[in-house]
């Protein structure tokens, strides 16, 4: 495997913006700031994995952060090669000393960008969460095309911005919450408390990713909301040839 370096880009500097000096809280604020309820995320991307491909061989895990998806993945397969790529050496830091990393060492973390990683390995599902947002989708899903088995699932889950108004003014107040409150607290994730909300309101990742799945030839391209709409799940099967 080998870990090329991209040519730099807003996406890439919005990253950097954001998530700069983050690693160290990152699992309690992702916790905190979604109410627990990013476990609950996790779980169902787990159940879908168990529904379509029940004995996955290998999963790449895109945009990994500190592992917290790629070892609950882990802990429900724990005979398959599992591949975490991040971007940030912060996150991986953090995630290679986590007490997992020895019960599972058929664990291993790349760093790299997720749609600049490069492979000559097949995995029988690809997954990422919360990078829809930040990726040129168009690169990423004709990489996965390339990543994947023939008829593997590709899984993305990111934040949506609710479509029903009484729960967009709520998630609204939620984030001025947070903005007023919390990056007082925690004023190294300031920038993400102040540019986050715009970004979700503004990106209409879903319904992108669906098109270019399909025009990709992926089958059973399927969209599931999440938590009243707060994010959503995208899924499809890799053409068979």
């Amino acid at each position: 495997m080998t870990t090329p370096t991209a040519s730099p880009d807003p996406r890439l500097d919005l990253v950097e913006r954001f998530f700069r000096g983050t690693g160290t809280t990152y699992d309690f604020m992702v916790h905190v700031a979604t109410l627990g309820i990013d476990r609950w995320w996790k779980q169902r991307m787990v159940r879908i994995v168990l529904e379509r491909i029940p004995h996955p061989r290998s999963i790449l895990d895109l945009a990994c952060g500190t592992g917290i998806s790629t070892f609950a993945f882990a802990r429900a397969f724990p005979t398959s090669r599992i591949v975490g790529v991040e971007l940030r050496e912060e996150y991986l830091q953090r995630a290679r000393v986590k007490p997992e990393c020895a019960r599972y060492p058929k664990v291993e973390f790349v760093l790299s960008r997720a749609e600049a990683f490069e492979t000559q390995e097949r995995f029988d599902v690809v997954n990422a969460s919360y990078l829809a947002k930040y990726v040129d989708l168009a690169i990423l899903v004709e990489k996965s095309k390339g990543w994947l088995t023939p008829g593997g699932l590709l899984m993305m889950h990111d934040f949506t911005f609710p479509p029903n108004r009484v729960v967009a003014a709520i998630w609204r107040a939620y984030f001025w919450g947070l903005q007023r409150v919390g990056s007082k607290i925690f004023p190294a994730w300031r920038e993400i408390y102040e540019g986050l909300p715009k970004l979700i309101a503004q990106t209409r990742w879903a319904p992108d990713l669906m098109a270019l799945l399909r025009a990709q030839s992926f089958r059973e391209v399927a969209f599931e909301w999440q938590t009243l709409g707060g994010s959503a799940i995208v899924t499809a099967r890799a053409p068979l040839d």
